[in-house]
């Protein structure tokens, strides 16, 4: 089945001993098995798959376009006897893709999240609480967020350099509020 596959998705998953190696030699074995077929590869490694190696394998293969000569015309199919055959199951899965039924589709498996507001405060904020847009607009103004540098790297340790109460280790856009566009 995979020489004839036309891409296949693989996933590797094994404990901490996973070595690249072992990716590296069953990956060879899969592209050898598979002719030409697009090959996406993943790999986890989890503490409970120690000394193991587990392996998930989808493949997948376009189907050939069918050949015109050989389907029935519709006229043929309406002449028919009954002395004739009955059609296979293919025949009938092809009036279906081609014609689907309304409402064939099952549920969708999107959940949507919850709101994040009570239907009362959205409501208060659509209505404005009977104030015009304008006095809204005026009270709303863009803020900037107060984001700093957690982390110095390797230099977190280190003394900072203080000159004039400013610490120089800090970019100077940060510490004088400069935007960077």
């Amino acid at each position: 089945a995979l020489a004839e596959a036309d891409a296949v998705l693989v996933s590797l998953f094994g404990g901490p001993d996973l070595s690249l190696a072992d990716v590296r030699k069953v990956m060879e074995e899969i592209n050898r098995r598979t002719d030409n077929a697009h090959v996406i590869m993943g790999a986890s490694v989890t503490e409970e798959m120690r000394g193991r190696l587990g392996i998930t394998l989808v493949a997948s293969r376009k189907n050939p376009a069918p050949d015109p000569r050989a389907l029935p015309s519709p006229r043929s199919n309406l002449q028919g006897s009954a002395s004739h055959a009955p059609q296979s199951d293919s025949g009938d899965l092809d009036t279906r893709l081609i014609e689907p039924s309304v409402g064939a589709c099952g549920a969708s498996r999107f959940v949507p999240p919850p709101p994040t507001h009570d239907a009362s405060v959205v409501l208060g904020l659509n209505t404005g609480n009977g104030r015009s847009g304008t006095h809204a607009a005026r009270r709303l103004q863009q803020g900037n967020l107060p984001l700093e540098i957690v982390s110095k790297g390797r230099f977190e340790k280190s003394q900072p350099t203080i000159h004039r109460g400013e610490d120089l280790d800090i970019p100077t856009y940060v510490r004088r509020g400069i935007p960077l566009n």
